[in-house]
C-alpha cells in the first residue's frame, strides 16, 4: 500500500475530512489531497511526524511499503515496550540461542497479535 493509500485509509478510519487532517497537520487542504493521491510527499519530516502522530500510527509506517509495519490501535504501547526491552537486552552484551528464540517468538507473537487486533 503506497504512502497516499495509507494516509487516505487512516484518514477515514479515524473520521475525518480531508479539511480536518489538514489542519490538525498543518497544510493546505490542497497539499492532503496531494499526498493522498501520491503526485507529492509531504517535503518536512515534522509534518510526517504530526502526520503519524494524528493517524495513530508509526511515521515508519507510513513511510514503508510494509503492511506489517502497522501496529492497531492501543497495541503500540505495547510494541514499544517490548522494542525497548529487546534494546536493553541486545545493548548489554551476547544472548544465549534459547533467549534469542524467545525474544523472536515474542516479537512474531506480538506481529500476529497485532494483525488480530486490525481485522477486528
Amino acid at each position: 500500500m503506497s504512502f497516499g493509500e495509507k494516509v487516505k485509509n487512516l484518514r477515514i478510519q479515524n473520521g475525518l475530512t480531508q479539511k480536518e487532517l489538514a489542519k490538525a497537520i498543518g497544510v493546505s487542504t490542497r497539499s492532503l489531497i496531494n499526498y493522498e493521491t501520491g503526485r507529492c510527499y509531504p517535503r518536512q519530516a515534522s509534518v510526517v511526524a504530526k502526520l503519524s502522530e494524528k493517524l495513530g500510527v508509526t511515521a515508519d509506517y507510513l513511510l514503508s511499503d510494509e503492511p506489517a509495519m502497522q501496529v492497531p490501535g492501543g497495541e503500540s504501547h505495547n510494541a514499544e515496550a517490548l522494542v525497548q526491552e529487546l534494546t536493553a537486552l541486545f545493548a548489554g552484551g551476547r544472548l544465549s540461542e534459547e533467549d534469542r528464540d524467545a525474544a523472536m517468538q515474542a516479537i512474531q507473537m506480538a506481529y500476529w497479535d497485532g494483525r488480530k487486533a486490525s481485522r477486528g
